[in-house]
């Protein structure tokens, strides 16, 4: 039984522009005030705050595509290690002799020590960026 994770598509916050996005709001929300507010209303105000925020999240945030499957931790590194993981998995599995028993285990033991750093960095990085 498999179950299919529909991607979406979602922002990169990781890869914005994050100058050019804050100077575009400030200069919209700018020439808003110079142009004196037309209403007072909150909901048009939230209304043109949205709008703003919005377009300029189109226009400076990249967009990603995520499904079940990915891995923000992933790295080239990972990749690697898992390369070399599996050539010794097909090794072991076509010659199951001590030497490649060792070769597997090692190569098991770097990925999984691998796995784990890369993932409590990403964790890390996403926890500096709260504060």
């Amino acid at each position: 039984h498999s179950t299919k994770k529909n991607p979406k598509v979602v922002l990169n916050f990781d890869k914005a522009d994050w100058e050019s996005w804050t100077n575009e709001v400030e200069n919209v929300f700018s020439k808003k005030l110079i142009d004196n507010i037309d209403s007072d209303d909150p909901s048009v105000l939230f209304k043109f705050f949205l709008e703003t925020i919005n377009d300029c999240n189109e226009l400076f945030i990249p967009k990603k595509t995520i499904c079940g499957h990915s891995k923000a931790f992933w790295s080239a590194r990972l990749s690697e290690l898992s390369s070399k993981l599996q050539i010794a998995q097909k090794e072991y599995q076509r010659i199951s002799d001590p030497l490649n028993k060792a070769v597997l285990d090692q190569c098991k033991t770097e990925f999984q020590e691998s796995l784990i750093q890369e993932k409590n960095q990403w964790i890390h990085k996403k926890l500096h960026g709260l504060n």
